[in-house]
């Protein structure tokens, strides 16, 4: 083998293995987002679950979706 073929068959190699490393880091960074995803929608799942109790018990839930999250004093106090 010639020198140069060697210098092209490390760089393959080179290749390869850099290539499997960038597959797998791509392959775990799907995965997590995927479970993200699996987890949001688990989620949305439990707040609209929320939303329907809240319903049930005679709540108005377009009130709550407002007051949700606001620096509204009312919610100040009622957390209290």
């Amino acid at each position: 083998m010639l020198a140069h073929e060697a210098q092209d068959t490390a760089s393959a190699e080179t290749i390869v293995q850099t290539g499997g490393i960038a597959a797998d880091r791509l392959r775990s960074i799907i995965e997590r987002v995927e479970r993200l995803e699996e987890e949001r929608k688990a989620l949305a799942g439990d707040i609209k679950d929320i939303f329907s109790e809240a319903k049930s018990a005679g709540f108005d839930v377009k009130i709550i979706k407002q007051m949700e999250g606001s620096k509204n004093p009312l919610v100040l106090r009622l957390s209290l």
